[in-house]
């Protein structure tokens, strides 16, 4: 990733794939092809109702304990950057991690450091 402050611009890959920072939509992490954080959108509306149907404190209750996905062995990790653009509106950034890596691993601490510094480096760009 090569980075051009002066003129508020960052490339990924080949030169002609470069985007303004006011074209960055959002930025995740992903393991194994998902992302770290996916929460299934159903599971949180249904238990959010039906929470709800309990009493109010059970609908908060309800969505907060919708089912997360967890993987305990990684084959790769990426940081995927959502632009505005016609041609190519999803930018990858691989993350070098071993194959069959244990997520209480050092390589799997050391991957995910590198993966976080890199989103809170682009979403700095979009706030400069």
């Amino acid at each position: 990733m090569r980075i051009d402050k002066k003129h508020r611009t960052f490339a990924c890959g080949f030169l002609d794939d470069i985007h303004s920072f006011d074209d960055i939509i959002d930025v995740d992490i992903f393991e194994n092809g998902s992302s770290v954080t996916k929460t299934s959108t159903a599971s949180v509306v249904g238990r959010t109702a039906l929470g709800a149907v309990i009493n109010p404190v059970g609908a908060i209750i309800g969505g907060v304990t919708a089912k997360k996905k967890s993987i305990e062995i990684i084959n790769s990790m990426e940081v995927h950057i959502t632009v505005k653009s016609d041609k190519k509106p999803l930018l990858i950034i691989k993350i070098d991690i071993p194959k069959k890596t244990k997520k209480d691993s050092k390589d799997y601490q050391k991957a995910l450091t590198k993966a976080k510094n890199t989103v809170a480096a682009i979403q700095n760009l979009k706030l400069s």
